[in-house]
């Protein structure tokens, strides 16, 4: 399998085709190992502060999303697994299926149904794995970037990591 290192300072920024994207689900699919028990593993945003972002918070993992909605301004966090940076794969899967979230790590699944009536297929075409670059709108996060491995990363059934070491264009590597 595919495989790529973060340093803690590096990240991988994938633009994709609008027209490709499935307007009605995504899904988010990864293995991630490390000894660090914080890091951002993805973030993808959109207008009006709206955004998912899934990070390593003491060693568990925190599925943020904010639906940009002033009249639920506070974000949705689904909160999963636990002792995460023990230097061992695990699998992560997010599905999207407009207000509806199923939040998987290893073998456990969090069913969800997120705020407000704005799904999250909306965002911008680009999604980041690592940590957030500093591209200027970015939502302030003052949290560190990842630091460990990623295999068989796939947003949409695209390979992430493969198109990163072909040196595609649609993968910026930070």
């Amino acid at each position: 399998s595919e495989m790529v290192h973060f340093d803690g300072k590096s990240s991988l920024l994938y633009t994709f085709n609008h027209k490709s994207i499935n307007p009605i689900k995504e899904v988010i699919s990864l293995k991630f190992k490390t000894r660090e028990n914080n890091g951002i593993l993805l973030h993808r945003e959109g207008p009006n502060d709206k955004h998912i972002t899934l990070e390593l918070v003491k060693g568990k993992l925190i599925l943020s999303l904010n639906s940009g909605q002033a009249s639920s301004p506070s974000p949705d966090a689904l909160m999963l697994g636990s002792l995460l940076d023990d230097e061992h794969w695990h699998s992560v899967l997010i599905e999207l299926l407009s207000t509806d979230v199923n939040f998987t790590v290893d073998t456990h699944t969090h069913h969800f149904q997120a705020k407000g009536d704005s799904n999250y297929v909306d965002l911008d075409y680009k999604i980041s794995f690592g940590g957030i670059p500093g591209h200027g709108k970015s939502v302030a996060f003052p949290h560190k970037n990842f630091h460990g491995c990623f295999e068989n990363l796939y947003y949409n059934g695209v390979d992430i990591i493969d198109l990163s070491k072909k040196h595609k264009p649609q993968v910026l590597i930070m």
